[in-house]
């Protein structure tokens, strides 16, 4: 063999490996290209007038709170940006304009895929906005994904190394039937610090409380807290335990926190060893300011300077739950009085918040007198209930 033909093979093998190499390479970016593509989801959203002067802004509001509730960090137009109309009342929202990190979109595209399997949806081709804000806010499962809490209390603490933490004892409590503790690790950056109200058993005066059950909050990138409810084992709960008090779901901790991190609502005992209801009240005042100031210097979607916006995200999920005679001759696109006849053997009531909604009906005791089924729904948006929705059950196993 002549001493040239040496190189040859080498040469040879070389080409291969370049080829091999651009070959994966663009493998990868189309692979990279696809996987996003995927986790951009998509849905046709329908929204209803729900009372007397709602409009499309308290609508459009309703959606802002309850996308930033789940993580979204919302840049500046984005949400209008990510949106495009359909006829009048029906709209498409494309979520992967919104700031949601990839793995939220994952979750989100799952729950897209589900809701559109439901009759409702196969008929319409459409959510109703209600439908839609009950199942990822007030379906505690899909809160849980999507805002990618940490799956055990020791993943939480490990996530905060939440070790140098302060601590109040709650001897009385608006929330909690039992005694209960209150674990504050407070940093001068309001997204380091974190919160944990033990539930339990036993005394603190006495040295005999036990924790059962943890509830826990921290604060997202987008200035919203984010709330986790661990049992006994550690492990995530859809609500806290109704023997320990009305915590309720996560949707119901963001009902009372919104405004004020760690608020009392009455007096408590003093202890000796700890700080007292004064010191407390002035720690978290610090905190309330920092995450003020976070809030106001984000330039998004969501005017935090206007603290009661996200009473709009709570009319559009209880007028959904329970739903007006109007408002079912909208959803149902049936006269008022052939529904009011279908509904005259139904119980009715009036919110005990909000009175203007008018006469109200159980969304549970209507499954059987429509056409348009939802599909599972939670039997109750803030607490604990045996019917708790969860798309994402057969994954999680």
């Amino acid at each position: 063999m002549k001493k040239g033909s040496m190189k040859y093979p080498g040469h040879r093998r070389r080409f291969k490996l370049v080829t091999f190499f651009s070959i994966l390479t663009s493998c990868l970016l189309i692979s990279s290209h696809v996987h996003l593509n995927n986790h951009k989801p998509k849905l046709n959203i329908h929204y209803t007038l729900n009372y007397a002067g709602d409009t499309w802004e308290k609508n459009r509001t309703g959606l802002l709170w309850s996308l930033s509730y789940l993580g979204a960090e919302l840049p500046k137009n984005s949400f209008d940006s990510s949106i495009t109309w359909l006829n009048e009342r029906t709209f498409n929202l494309n979520f992967g304009m919104l700031g949601f990190s990839d793995r939220a979109l994952q979750a989100l595209q799952l729950i897209c895929d589900s809701l559109k399997e439901t009759r409702v949806y196969k008929k319409t081709n459409s959510v109703d906005l209600g439908h839609f804000v009950t199942i990822v806010l007030g379906s505690s499962w899909h809160y849980y994904q999507i805002t990618e809490a940490p799956k055990t209390y020791k993943d939480f603490t490990r996530l905060h190394n939440f070790t140098n933490y302060e601590v109040m004892p709650i001897t009385r409590s608006s929330v909690s039937h039992h005694h209960r503790l209150l674990k504050m690790l407070l940093k001068d950056s309001i997204l380091h610090s974190a919160f944990v109200a033990e539930e339990g058993e036993g005394e603190l005066t006495s040295g005999t409380f036990n924790a059962l059950e943890y509830e826990t909050m921290d604060v997202m990138k987008n200035g919203q807290l984010r709330f986790m409810i661990y049992n006994q084992d550690g492990v995530l709960t859809a609500a806290g335990n109704k023997s320990f008090g009305a915590a309720g779901k996560p949707v119901k901790c963001v009902w009372c926190h919104e405004i004020s991190i760690q608020p009392l609502f009455g007096t408590t005992d003093t202890i000796k060893g700890f700080m007292n209801q004064d010191e407390f009240a002035g720690k978290i005042k610090v905190q309330s300011d920092l995450l003020k100031a976070y809030r106001l210097s984000l330039k998004g979607d969501i005017d935090f300077s206007k603290l009661q916006d996200h009473t709009y995200q709570e009319l559009i999920y209880i007028s959904f739950m329970e739903p007006s005679m109007q408002r079912l001759s909208q959803e149902w696109n049936m006269p008022a009085k052939k529904i009011q006849a279908l509904l005259k053997n139904k119980p009715s009531h009036i919110h005990h918040e909000f009175g203007f909604l008018g006469e109200l009906y159980d969304r549970k005791d209507l499954v059987n007198s429509t056409r348009y089924h939802p599909g599972t729904l939670p039997m109750s948006i803030r607490e604990e209930n045996e019917a708790e929705p969860n798309f994402f059950k057969a994954i999680n196993r």
